[in-house]
């Protein structure tokens, strides 16, 4: 299956990061948070933040992860450089 949201051409490394979890257990001290968020190009409307409420609440009943993959290009190989799972949160002010 190919990705649903995608972006090949930016990312940003704020710092080194070292691995933290081995698939079984964490590794050291050093832990790690992710976010994800919409974003449009204009303000959100009511409706566009409505959608995303049903959107996160579906996700949330139903188990929906999302995996977040960054990787390296090179001569059309791609080489996995970090790997994150996100779950869905609890839905604020849900109507």
């Amino acid at each position: 299956m190919k990705p649903q949201f995608s972006n090949s051409s930016r990312c940003t490394v704020f710092k080194d990061m070292s691995k933290n979890w081995d698939g079984e257990s964490n590794l050291g001290t050093t832990k790690y948070s992710t976010s994800l968020f919409f974003n449009k190009k204009d303000d959100m409307s009511k409706e566009d933040l409505q959608m995303v409420k049903y959107f996160q609440k579906w996700a949330l009943e139903n188990s929906i992860t999302f995996g977040v993959t960054i990787q390296t290009v090179n001569d059309g190989s791609y080489q996995k450089a970090v790997s994150v799972t996100l779950f869905p949160n609890e839905v604020e002010g849900d109507e």
